[in-house]
C-alpha cells in the first residue's frame, strides 16, 4: 500500500474511533458553550460572529464552524454540521503525526501508538466533537509543530498556528516557547511560525485585557497545583475514574509524584530526540498554566470529572512525550517508558467507552427545531440537557 494511502487510511480509522465513542452525537447536538457561538453567528455579521469573545478570549475556530454551518445548510442541520466540522478540526493531530518527519514516526506501529495516545486519556469526552472544546485540540497541534522538525507541512502548519492563536488562550501560551526555538535553532521558517502565533497571543491578550470575566482568577495556591497534578497527571491515567474517585483526596500522591517528576525531567534532558524536549516544555508549559487560569474554584478541580479540558492536551502531550523516551539509549528509562506508555494504553482502553451518561446521550439537535419551528418562544435543550438557549425567533421561526 502507497505511504500516502497508509497516512489516509491511519487518520480515517483514528475519526472513526473518535466518532464510536460519542455514537449520540452523530445525530447532531450543540454541547453546553457551543450555543454561544451558535447565537452570534445567528444575530451578527459574519465578520462580527468570528470575533465575538466569550469568557474573556476570541475562539475563531469555533465561531468559524457556526458561521459556515449556519449558512451553509437549514437550521436544523446546523448540530450534523457542527459535529463534522469539529471532526475535522480535532483530526488535525493526527494528520500532524502521520505526516512528520520524526524518523521514529516513520514505523507503522510508532504511528498508531502515537494516535491511540492522542484518544487515551480517560475522562476527557468533554472535548470531543465539539466545536468549542477544539481549542484543546489546538493546544496538542500547537505542541506538535513546535516539536517536529519543519517538514513538507509547513504551509499546513502555518495555517494551524494562524487559527490556534486566535482560538482561546490555551494555544497562544506556548507562544514564547516558539520565539525561543527560532533563536536556539537560528531559523527563519521558525521565526516565522512564532510571529504568527506570537500576533495571535497578542490579539488575545488584548481581548483577556478588555473584557474580563469575573469568574477566572489567574491564582492558584501551589500545594493545591501539585495535588491536581499528581491526581490529573499520575492516578487518573494510570487507574481510571472509579479508583481514582476513591483516592484522590489524598495528599500523599504528591509525595509519590516529586520523584516521579524528577526522574521524567532528567530522562527528558538525556534523551538524543530534540522533539522529546519540546514536548515535555510544551506539556509542563500548558499543565501549569491551564490549571493556574481554570474557571471556577480550584479546588474543583480535584473532582475527577470536573476540568476535563484543563488536563486533556496535556496529558496527551506527556503520553507522547513518554513515547518519546521509549528511544533512549539508556536502558532503565527505556523500558520503564515502555512500561508507562504500554500501561497508559490498557487503562485507555478499559475506560475508553465508559462515557459519563450526561455526557454519553442527549436531545437531538434536529427533533428541537422541528418542535421550535411549530412553538418558536420554545427553548433549545443543548447536551447536556440542564442547558437551554432562545433561539432569535423573528428571523428564523420560518426560514433557516
Amino acid at each position: 500500500m502507497p505511504y500516502q494511502r497508509q497516512q489516509l487510511l491511519l487518520v480515517g480509522l483514528f475519526a472513526a474511533l473518535v466518532s464510536l465513542k460519542l455514537p449520540g452525537v452523530l445525530n447532531g447536538r450543540l454541547w453546553a458553550e457551543d450555543g454561544l457561538f451558535l447565537l452570534d453567528a445567528l444575530r451578527l455579521p459574519w465578520w462580527q460572529a468570528l470575533i465575538a469573545p466569550h469568557t474573556g478570549y476570541i475562539d475563531v475556530t469555533a465561531s468559524t464552524a457556526f458561521v459556515i454551518a449556519t449558512r451553509l445548510v437549514d437550521l436544523e442541520y446546523v448540530g450534523i454540521i457542527s459535529v463534522v466540522l469539529a471532526l475535522f478540526i480535532q483530526a488535525c493531530p493526527a494528520i500532524l503525526i502521520v505526516t512528520s518527519p520524526c524518523q521514529w514516526l516513520h514505523r507503522r506501529w510508532m504511528v498508531m501508538i502515537a494516535l491511540l495516545l492522542v484518544l487515551a486519556p480517560p475522562v476527557a469526552e468533554e472535548v470531543w466533537l465539539s466545536p468549542v472544546t477544539s481549542q484543546y485540540h489546538m493546544i496538542i497541534c500547537t505542541g506538535l509543530i513546535l516539536a517536529f522538525d519543519i517538514g513538507r507541512s509547513s504551509v499546513f502548519s502555518n495555517i494551524l498556528l494562524g487559527f490556534a492563536g486566535l482560538t482561546g488562550p490555551g494555544p497562544a501560551l506556548l507562544a514564547p516557547l516558539f520565539f525561543l526555538r527560532a533563536y536556539l535553532d537560528r531559523s527563519k521558517r521558525r521565526a516565522l511560525q512564532a510571529a504568527i502565533l506570537g500576533t495571535g497571543a497578542l490579539i488575545e491578550f488584548i481581548v483577556f485585557c478588555t473584557h474580563p470575566e469575573p469568574n477566572r482568577w489567574l491564582t492558584i495556591d501551589l500545594t493545591l497545583l501539585a495535588h491536581v497534578i499528581a491526581v490529573k497527571h499520575l492516578v487518573l491515567p494510570l487507574v481510571g475514574r472509579d479508583i481514582t474517585m476513591m483516592i484522590n483526596q489524598s495528599m500523599i500522591w504528591i509525595a509519590v509524584m516529586i520523584p516521579i517528576g524528577i526522574g521524567l525531567t532528567w530522562a527528558v534532558l538525556t534523551s538524543h530526540r530534540r522533539e522529546v524536549v519540546w514536548l515535555f516544555a510544551s506539556t509542563v508549559t500548558i499543565m501549569v498554566l491551564s490549571y493556574l487560569g481554570s474557571l471556577g474554584h480550584k479546588a474543583d478541580l480535584l473532582d475527577v470529572g470536573f476540568g476535563q479540558r484543563y488536563y486533556y492536551a496535556p496529558q496527551v502531550l506527556l503520553g507522547l512525550t513518554l513515547l518519546g523516551l521509549t528511544g533512549n539509549r539508556e536502558p532503565v528509562s527505556r523500558y520503564l517508558a515502555w512500561t508507562l506508555v504500554t500501561w497508559l494504553l490498557a487503562v485507555g482502553a478499559w475506560q475508553y467507552f465508559r462515557v459519563i451518561p450526561a455526557m454519553a446521550a442527549g436531545p437531538s439537535w434536529y427533533d428541537q427545531i422541528v418542535l421550535w419551528r411549530d412553538r418558536p418562544d420554545r427553548a433549545i435543550y443543548l447536551w447536556p440537557p440542564s442547558v437551554v438557549i432562545p433561539l432569535p425567533v423573528h428571523k428564523y421561526a420560518n426560514g433557516n
